[in-house]
């Protein structure tokens, strides 16, 4: 048994989707803090009440997660905020 069961939804019918569980991860989208990804750990590292599947800065807190260049990083913890790096390189921050 969980040990938190009012956070977690249940099949009324088996092979329906859960009710208030959007990515039926069997916790309700209520409660859940990435409710849009399967993520039954609900892992937090940075504690922004973002999960960490959904967050795009990890180790920063950075709960509006403003991506300014569409890269996978938020500007909190982008090297280069306005320039697209995805490997984070600091030769992609020079000029």
């Amino acid at each position: 048994m969980p040990e938190h069961p009012a956070l977690y939804a249940f099949h009324e019918v088996a092979g329906q989707a859960r009710v208030g569980d959007v990515d039926d991860d069997g916790i309700l989208d209520e409660n859940d803090n990435c409710p849009e990804v399967p993520n039954t750990a609900q892992d937090d590292f940075d504690f922004d009440e973002v999960g960490d599947d959904c967050d795009n800065c990890r180790r920063r807190a950075n709960q509006d997660k403003v991506n300014s260049d569409s890269d996978s990083f938020g500007d909190v913890c982008d090297n280069c905020p306005a320039v697209d790096n995805e490997d984070q390189s600091d030769a992609a921050a020079l000029p």
